[in-house]
């Protein structure tokens, strides 16, 4: 229910009137002498002061504790520093208003929450230094824009303010009405104007001239109204008015809108507005406030009403109920869970209501109302469960689901009555435990019982317990069974035996060193009796020094260890010992101690002596910690023997001192010498060797380089790597279980990766034995062509770590690339290892290549010159082609004279050697093929002779000279 305005200045007006009647509090002022008119006027809940914290100066009064005490401390006051009570979070405020600042201390009405409970209330009346014109003090100045309508309220316009030529000014009553004390504009009642004010345009001078006496008349318009849409979009509402109306006068009713939801300006129609009865239509889904004013002569009255408008009633679907699961099984003691949080409906769900339909029979049912249903507390059996759900409309569905409690297995208990005992006389109580005993569940009850024999015990307690106490025994045997059944009724028992031995006590027996020698300076004399034996317990040690050349402190003198303190002399002391058993009986010892001084002895060195370890390993510690010295080594100095080997680092500075620490070793021998040196600077040394053999694993032993960076590399990357591995070389159970033994991981330094070697081994029963490391390279290599991304990172190498190929026995294997180094006149097989990813070799002799490739090339040339040769002739052949030569004409030698021949056989040997050649221009007779015409020949003889040798000798000289 929306409370109105009217109701809150009620509420206001009774905290404040019953403040006054307690306190009596008649002083001056507007507020403080009593008047109901003023209390009504003056109170405003929910109003702070109209310009916030420049209205005035605020004291707060830390002594008014409520509001009664915060208006009587400011009527009571005798200070000018009260006018506005304002009491905000229960904290009392005075204010002192500013009086240059117009309205500034006007109540303002606000909606916040948080202002819900806050009063303002006007104590005394506030005179402005330059008041409004137009309107009185004691109202709110409300601004509003000229020309726009509907800002002000009907009796009301907007008048712009003389001094701003803006269009915003203030709400100002109409002319012919003046302003109440309720901030309503009424008609004038008996209002007394001076004529110079009139011609000024003001209304009031003083509050007294403007305040007219107005009748309060009490308005209601009845209760709330409520409709729904769309059956019903219009409403009346009527006013009733209290006193009514007197005979002659006639009341004004004015209705008003308040507030409305938005969107209503658009639809809504209201008339009747100025009647009793008003009728509001074509209403939309929200709330109307409505505002019914009543005046009547020098009389008002109004009063607030709301008109609420729901919208359409939605058309309910039916709830879906959904239980998961639908189906379980709890084993016991378990407890199970059913969930119907998960059913739906179109608006919302109300309720959930759990109920079991059918169970075994038990004493109480599982029900319940909640979303959940909790499960616990079922007997073995099936249930169904059934889930009711009703939503927002009242509209319900129901499920079923069905529950089956299994019955835990209950294991029989396991009794333990402990181990047998055996006593001697005196002794005569034992004490038996059954608390080892043990059951799945839990132990209800322990029973204690003793077989039948013809001994009696005296005292037995505790047989319904864990532990049997018993006393009074006597020598002999005893057996005890001991029974515990467990919460379901099983049993087990178990048997323990007590031998209860006759008395046979023998004196203890004192042991000391004797004799001993002790070299001065020295600071005491330890005595050691701890060698002292009992047949039962040594209970008492008692020390006392008996002769010497000074008396010594024997401390801890009734330990099994003393000291004896004191100033020590050269000579012989004696001590006494004496020991006592559990029944008193002693027996003493003595220890003859000499003392004497001699000349410092060198100290004695132990390099640990000789050793033999196999690699791999990580270090090795040399000890020299058994060298010892009378009176102590200061210094330690190991030295490398120049028949060791060079190789392993010496770490952490080991080199001075007691242990020698050694890395990176390889196979060999290491020799060291160890120097000693004691306080006074004597030393001593002896040498010590290591022998490091090589893995006996070795040639099984893999390594492979991973893509990854060694300061990324976890443990469990580590782990998932043999676990990986121990997959791809997966082998039948009958064969042994496969172990990846991960030995070393590391950082390759030439590539920068990740370096890993492992060795595999198959796990028998009761042996272990290391796997083949080239088979197991076989099969890795193998599985990581076919399923190279099985592994968390990328392989990029897989090898033994001793290189195990023969290179074809025609060369030897690389340690550090693992690739075939090929003797002389051989090569490897590079279809082999490239094409088909085999290793390194040396198949090939490099003569038989360069025989097969020189083959290879004059076969391929001589079937290219076949088929071109084939071409050519299958050519011709078919276009009837005859090869043409060009023919070159030949001549023959003119005749010469004899003497031309003799010059020329002089210049024969100026001829050039070898073979002649024809020229392209002239060619010899001799050279003339059948096919050749002859152009010229030369028949004539000289003489009567023909000149053949010379024509012969002619045609070869100029043959000669031509090609020349």
């Amino acid at each position: 229910m929306i409370i109105s305005k009217m109701e809150d200045r009620k509420i206001g007006l009774f905290f404040v009137m019953s403040a006054l009647l307690i306190s009596e509090c008649y002083g001056t002022g507007t507020f403080c002498d009593g008047n109901r008119d003023n209390f009504d006027n003056n109170i405003h809940r929910s109003a702070i002061p109209n310009r916030g914290k420049e209205a005035g100066k605020y004291l707060k009064v830390k002594s008014a504790q409520n509001l009664v005490t915060c208006v009587n401390s400011c009527c009571q006051t005798t200070l000018d520093n009260c006018d506005i009570v304002f009491f905000h979070e229960q904290v009392c405020y005075w204010i002192k208003c500013n009086t240059s600042l117009v309205n500034g201390c006007e109540p303002k009405h606000v909606t916040e929450a948080k202002f819900n409970q806050t009063f303002f209330i006007t104590v005394k009346h506030v005179v402005y230094d330059h008041p409004s014109p137009k309107e009185s003090s004691s109202t709110t100045v409300k601004s509003c824009e000229y020309g726009i309508k509907d800002q002000c309220s009907e009796d009301e316009e907007c008048v712009l303010r003389e001094d701003n030529k803006s269009r915003f000014g203030t709400c100002q009553c109409k002319k012919g009405l003046v302003r109440s004390s309720l901030g309503s504009c009424i008609p004038p009642a008996n209002t007394t104007v001076s004529p110079d004010k009139q011609d000024q345009g003001t209304t009031a001078a003083t509050p007294h001239s403007t305040t007219v006496k107005v009748t309060k008349l009490t308005v209601s318009a009845g209760e709330p109204k409520v409709i729904q849409l769309p059956n019903e979009n219009s409403v009346s509402l009527s006013a009733a008015v209290v006193p009514s109306a007197p005979e002659g006068e006639t009341y004004h009713y004015t209705w008003s809108l308040v507030s409305s939801p938005n969107g209503a300006d658009e639809k809504g129609q209201i008339a009747g507005k100025n009647t009793d009865t008003v009728k509001i239509s074509n209403l939309i889904a929200g709330v109307y406030t409505l505002k019914i004013q009543v005046t009547g002569e020098n009389k008002l009255g109004e009063s607030l009403v709301n008109v609420t408008v729901l919208p359409p009633a939605r058309k309910n679907k039916e709830p879906v109920a959904i239980i998961k699961p639908t189906n379980q099984e709890i084993k016991l003691p378990n407890s199970g869970l059913l969930d119907g949080s998960d059913s739906k409906d179109d608006d919302k769900i109300v309720s959930y209501h759990w109920e079991e339909v059918n169970g075994p029979l038990q004493e109480h049912q599982t029900n319940g109302d909640a979303s959940m249903l909790n499960l616990k507390g079922l007997a073995p059996g099936n249930y169904t469960f059934k889930l009711t759900v009703t939503d927002s409309d009242g509209a319900t569905n129901s499920t079923q689901a069905n529950v089956t409690v299994v019955k835990e297995t209950d294991y029989p208990p396991k009794a333990n009555a402990g181990s047998d005992i055996v006593i001697h006389l005196p002794q005569t109580s034992a004490v038996l435990y059954g608390n080892a005993s043990t059951d799945d569940k839990e132990i209800k009850s322990y029973e204690w019982t003793k077989t039948s024999d013809n001994k009696v015990t005296q005292d037995v307690s505790g047989v319904r317990t864990p532990f049997l106490h018993l006393n009074n025994l006597e020598v002999g045997d005893y057996t005890y069974t001991l029974k515990v059944t467990d919460s379901s009724g099983q049993s087990s028992t178990a048997d323990v035996h007590v031998f209860v031995k006759p008395e046979s006590n023998k004196p203890p027996v004192a042991k000391t060193a004797n004799k001993l020698t002790v070299v001065l300076p020295a600071d005491n004399i330890i005595l050691d009796g701890s060698n002292s034996t009992d047949d039962n317990k040594v209970t008492q040690y008692t020390w006392k020094q008996t002769d010497g050349p000074t008396d010594l402190q024997v401390m801890n003198s009734d330990r099994m260890v003393a000291s004896a303190t004191g100033t020590l002399k050269e000579g012989t002391y004696e001590f006494e010992l004496t020991v006592k058993d559990n029944e008193g009986i002693a027996t003493s010892a003595k220890l003859t101690v000499t003392t004497k001084t001699h000349a410092n002895l060198a100290p004695i060195a132990k390099a640990g002596g000789d050793k033999v370890v196999y690699l791999p390993l990580s270090f090795i510690n040399l000890d020299g910690r058994q060298s010892t010295d009378d009176h102590g080594i200061v210094q330690y100095h190991w030295k490398r023997d120049l028949r060791s080997l060079a190789t392993g680092d010496i770490i952490n500075g080991s080199d001075s001192q007691a242990v020698l620490q050694l890395v990176n070793l390889v196979a060999g021998r290491y020799i060291f010498s160890l120097t000693v040196v004691d306080s006074e600077g004597l030393s001593n040394s002896d040498s010590a060797s290591v022998i490091v053999k090589e893995d006996p694993n070795k040639m099984n032993a893999l390594e492979m380089l991973l893509d990854t960076d060694v300061n990324e590399f976890t443990e469990e990357n580590k782990e998932r790597i043999a676990s990986q591995l121990k997959l791809l070389i997966h082998q039948n159970k009958a064969d042994g279980e496969t172990i990846v033994d991960i030995q070393h991981i590391g950082k390759d330094m030439s590539t920068g990766h990740l370096h890993v070697q492992f060795l595999v081994k198959t796990k028998y029963k009761e042996s272990e034995k290391v796997a083949n490391g080239v088979k197991i390279l076989s099969i890795l290599k193998h599985k990581l062509q076919q399923e190279n991304d099985i592994l968390d990172f990328k392989v990029i190498s897989i090898d033994t770590v001793v290189c195990q190929n023969n290179c074809s026995g025609h060369g030897h294997c690389d340690i550090k690339t693992k690739q075939c180094v090929c003797e002389a006149f051989w090569m490897e097989n590079i279809f082999t290892s490239t094409f088909f990813l085999q290793e390194s070799n040396c198949e090939w002799s490099i003569l038989y290549v360069v025989i097969v490739c020189f083959v290879i090339v004059i076969s391929i040339a001589g079937g290219t010159w076949v088929i071109i040769c084939l071409c050519r002739s299958k050519k011709c052949s078919l276009f009837h082609c005859k090869l043409k030569t060009r023919k070159r004409h030949r001549y023959s030698l003119l005749n010469t004279r004899e003497e031309d021949i003799h010059e020329m056989k002089e210049h024969k040997d100026l001829l050039p050697k070898g073979k002649i050649q024809n020229s392209s221009v002239m060619i010899s007779e001799s050279d003339f093929s059948s096919e050749e015409e002859t152009l010229f020949v030369n028949s004539k003889k000289t003489n009567g002779h023909a000149l053949k040798p010379l024509n012969g000798f002619t045609k070869n000289h100029y043959k000669s000279k031509l090609r020349t």
